[in-house]
């Protein structure tokens, strides 16, 4: 009796069984959460940390660079990005805060927030938030991004992808 071919055929089905069983893979992918709209050099919200590491928090800003009174572009390079300065510090439940230094000159562009909403973005900081908590977050910017900038946390959301 050959149990080669018959093995490779029971395995076979058992995998296409297990798939068709499940219906779905569980994928991690990106997603972002709008915070808050930088309105005044001070803020103060609620987060909840619902989903997955890793996280970044994001400063959205228009795409274009800002105009002066006569109508022309304050820099028209492409590489323009928003200035700004502050920090940010998150407390949560227990007391525990995290405090971190946000800056223009030490952010990260990213491209996170141009698809879907129209605004380039910068990764201003990665704090160790934990999954779960409830932070009470307070930003005090010392250089005020440009008007129309906002505030986004990046996540990863686990979702299931039909097969």
């Amino acid at each position: 009796m050959s149990s080669g071919p018959q093995t490779i055929r029971m395995l076979s089905i058992v995998s296409i069984v297990s798939i068709l069983a499940v219906g779905c893979v569980k994928m991690d992918i990106p997603g972002e959460r709008h915070l808050a709209d930088c309105t005044t050099n001070s803020l103060r919200f609620l987060m909840d940390v619902e989903n997955q590491p890793p996280y970044h928090i994001l400063l959205g800003s228009p795409r274009t660079a800002p105009f002066d009174s006569q109508g022309h572009p304050v820099s028209p390079r492409l590489d323009w990005r928003p200035e700004f300065q502050g920090e940010i510090m998150f407390t949560d439940d227990s007391g525990e805060c995290i405090s971190i230094a946000i800056d223009s000159g030490a952010s990260k562009r990213c491209n996170w927030l141009e698809r879907d909403h129209g605004m380039q973005a910068l990764i201003v900081g990665s704090p160790a938030l934990k999954r779960g908590k409830t932070y009470d977050v307070q930003i005090a910017f010392t250089r005020a991004p440009p008007r129309g900038s906002s505030i986004w946390l990046s996540e990863m959301r686990r979702r299931a992808q039909p097969l």
